[in-house]
């Protein structure tokens, strides 16, 4: 089957930067991801480093070690490598870590930004580095992470931010509608276009990811297809659709395993010097320039403001958040009819046109020889 060139062209204008797929006429099966609002990979390496090594590879390529949050996105991605092939009873590395005489864990993202762990076999004199247990009975394993001293050898995983804007990534995929339903399903009214329904769909969610969604443009609806992180298929089944509706899906927290294990620059062996603040108030005999400079991070600072400058700074910020109502995309949709292309929309339409041209005409003919002997009358009076 062709894809129309108008419609096509028009989509492309519309969504640049969207992969766009029209018209497949057989059923098609495509994989899907854990979508969020950014796009990443996330490579797993088969050779064991110690945790600086393996951070130095990762930071190397261009890329962090995986450090989740959430232990239902750390079964994620353990599922869909387990999938991949990778050994249940290899365990790998997790980019957090603390220094010894510590209990204050940080993320390895080249700051210091501090998380509230309680890792198994934690220990506050030691310097200590995470580990996930791949072996895992599921994500309320207690033991789904474990600390470990920094100087042994584990697998380890990095993570590959590829881009941050939704619509980029997205699969667009025309005239067609999946064949399996979301665990849940989320509906969204008065949506514009694709771009717009796939900014609605694949935006993070504590208790469930949307992996899929379907655009109606017909009706303006959007209905993004969501599940569990434990329930997220690894491929969905497109058919062709009879209505106009077009599938996107989401190519995000995709997980590969390699063969191999690149090597580190050696440019990252070293921990960032994030320190933590135990003085107590009395303990406090620092100058401003003193505590500053114990700080290696970003310090929030309190200001003490007068009433007068509040008020100022307060509606300052209220006139740069202020929105004009009537530029809203709401509004403009609310009194703008949406370009509809196909042949049996151009259809109705002219034969509405016709229908109500004709009963004007019929109106007008059939009081035309009224007209006509009225004029002529008043013209034959007046000579």
């Amino acid at each position: 089957m062709v894809c129309p060139s108008r419609i096509c062209s028009q989509l492309f204008i519309l969504l640049i930067g969207l992969n766009t797929n029209c018209c497949n006429s057989a059923a098609v099966v495509k994989p899907v991801y854990f979508g969020e609002k950014w796009l990443k990979d996330i490579i797993f390496y088969p050779g064991r480093r110690t945790w600086l090594e393996a951070r130095d590879v990762c930071w190397s390529l261009g890329g962090i070690a995986i450090a989740p949050s959430w232990k239902k996105l750390i079964w994620y991605i353990r599922t869909r490598a387990i999938r991949e092939n990778w050994p249940p009873s290899e365990n790998l590395w997790l980019g957090q870590y603390k220094v010894s005489n510590s209990s204050a864990w940080f993320m390895d993202k080249k700051n210091c930004e501090e998380k509230t762990n309680n890792f198994p076999g934690h220990l506050v004199s030691e310097e200590q580095c995470a580990v996930i247990n791949m072996s895992m009975a599921s994500h309320n394993d207690p033991f789904m992470m474990y600390a470990s001293p920094c100087n042994l050898s584990y697998a380890f995983a990095c993570s590959f931010y590829l881009d941050k804007n939704i619509p980029k990534g997205v699969g667009v995929y025309l005239n067609t509608e999946m064949v399996e339903s979301g665990d849940f399903k989320v509906k969204y009214d008065s949506v514009f276009n694709e771009t717009e329904c796939a900014a609605l769909s694949f935006n993070v969610s504590s208790t469930f990811q949307c992996y899929a969604s379907t655009f109606d443009p017909e009706n303006g609806s959007c209905q993004a297809e969501c599940a569990e992180f434990t329930n997220i298929p690894d491929n969905v089944t497109l058919v062709q659709s009879s209505f106009n509706k077009t599938v996107l899906l989401r190519p995000s927290h995709r997980v590969f395993v390699n063969s191999t294990t690149p090597t580190g620059s050696g440019s990252f062996q070293f921990y960032p010097s994030c320190t933590t603040d135990t003085t107590t108030a009395s303990d406090v005999t620092t100058t401003e320039d003193q505590s500053t400079a114990l700080c290696s991070c970003f310090c929030a600072t309190s200001v003490n403001m007068t009433e007068e400058t509040l008020a100022v700074v307060v509606n300052d910020i209220k006139r740069k958040l202020a929105v004009n109502v009537t530029s809203l995309s709401a509004s403009v949709r609310r009194k703008t009819s949406a370009a509809d292309a196909r042949t049996s929309s151009k259809a109705m339409g002219a034969l509405g046109l016709g229908i109500i041209t004709s009963v004007l005409l019929a109106m007008i003919l059939s009081d035309l020889s009224h007209f006509i002997q009225f004029f002529n009358t008043v013209f034959s009076k007046l000579h």
